[in-house]
């Protein structure tokens, strides 16, 4: 009877272990190459997989394109409905670990360089605060400049994010739920 009871008190601590760990996501954009990784604890996987030749990637935007064509404003109404609803369920135990955003403006003639410039620094003061307001962000390095001598300008984002196991679940549970009200009314509207 002892060993049933810590057999019981070890599987349920473990599950307490994985409910408490945390989902994260890092996303990077440097020099107009994007990545993506998620993982639980120290394990993280690449979402971005090796290029393709183009053929192939041709051969699966037409498919996109047919997918298009056969959603309606409604669906995509729906789907928005439900992301919010996510949204909400998880906002407020979503956390951005790090956020770095780097911008360095430049141009051709240093006029269009200094607008870049200002453009730029308007944007970071308006919408930072704005996410601030939305998400608990720990780390945050917002770096604008501008190059005078420059040709191009320069971009380098990068964002952690991490959620608990737990609010990952909860969101599967409402999106779940979501969808299985929809199809039935799907159902009856094609006949």
């Amino acid at each position: 009877m002892k060993a049933l009871i810590a057999a019981a008190a070890v599987i349920a601590a473990l599950l307490l272990m994985v409910l408490l760990l945390r989902v994260r996501m890092i996303l990077e954009y440097s020099e107009g190459e994007a990545s993506a990784r998620v993982g639980v604890g120290p394990v993280l996987i690449a979402l971005n997989g090796k290029k393709k030749d183009g053929r192939k990637k041709k051969e699966r935007d037409s498919g996109k394109e047919e997918k298009k064509k056969k959603t309606g404003v409604g669906d995509f109404r729906e789907m928005i409905s439900i992301i919010l609803e996510i949204r909400d369920k998880i906002k407020r135990r979503l956390t951005v670990d790090e956020l770095t955003l780097w911008y360095q403006s430049a141009a051709d003639d240093p006029a269009d360089a200094a607008m870049a410039f200002g453009a730029a620094s308007a944007g970071a003061d308006i919408l930072l605060p704005l996410i601030g307001r939305e998400l608990k962000i720990k780390k945050r390095d917002v770096r604008i400049g501008a190059d005078f001598t420059a040709s191009e300008s320069r971009v380098y984002a990068k964002a952690a994010l991490s959620l608990p196991v737990c609010a990952c679940i909860r969101a599967a549970a409402v999106f779940a739920g979501s969808a299985g009200k929809a199809a039935p009314n799907k159902k009856t509207e094609d006949g």
